[in-house]
């Protein structure tokens, strides 16, 4: 019972700094995928001409 309690309070402990590493994965995938997609385009502008 101890241990449950222990560890429920750890979680939420723990629980803003997984959420905020989970937003900051989520924002650098979203940028690496647009930066990704502009040079995608870029590079397929620029062969077509």
């Amino acid at each position: 019972m101890l241990f449950l309690v222990l560890g429920l309070s750890c979680i939420g402990l723990l629980a803003p700094f997984v959420w905020a590493a989970f937003g900051a994965i989520r924002l650098m995938v979203s940028l690496t995928l647009r930066v990704c997609v502009s040079i995608l385009d870029l590079v397929w502008h620029g062969g077509g001409r």
